[in-house]
């Protein structure tokens, strides 16, 4: 599933890709992802911190240069966006949501999903 994201690295948690741990410097040392399938068998890609909405992943957007200021590694948090934007774009037609922490608009989308699952 990280195929299309040149430099994100995964760990297979449970040996079947259901859950998997994917690197996502740049944030904050150690920062990481998790890659799962949702009940309706689509792609979910939890990114934390990676990405600040889901329209910086999907435009490539990064956030303002003053917003550098809250992350360890600005190149490399600008190479995790970018990746999550390839990745985005490589999985569309799979239904792949990558999903930053603190965006209305995912959780949005999130929610939509798990009701037509539901329903």
């Amino acid at each position: 599933m990280l195929e299309g994201a040149t430099t994100l690295r995964g760990w297979d948690l449970l040996g079947d890709r259901s859950l998997v741990a994917v690197d996502l410097p740049g944030h904050m040392p150690g920062h990481v992802g998790v890659l799962l399938t949702a009940q309706d068998g689509s792609p979910v890609l939890l990114a934390g911190d990676a990405a600040w909405s889901t329209r910086a992943v999907v435009e490539d957007v990064p956030p303002s240069r003053l917003a550098g200021a809250a992350f360890d590694d600005w190149t490399a948090a600008l190479g995790t966006l970018g990746d999550l934007h390839r990745l985005h774009r490589a999985h569309a037609d799979d239904g792949l949501l990558v999903l930053p922490a603190h965006c209305v608009d995912g959780y949005a989308a999130w929610t939509a999903r798990a009701d037509r699952s539901a329903g």
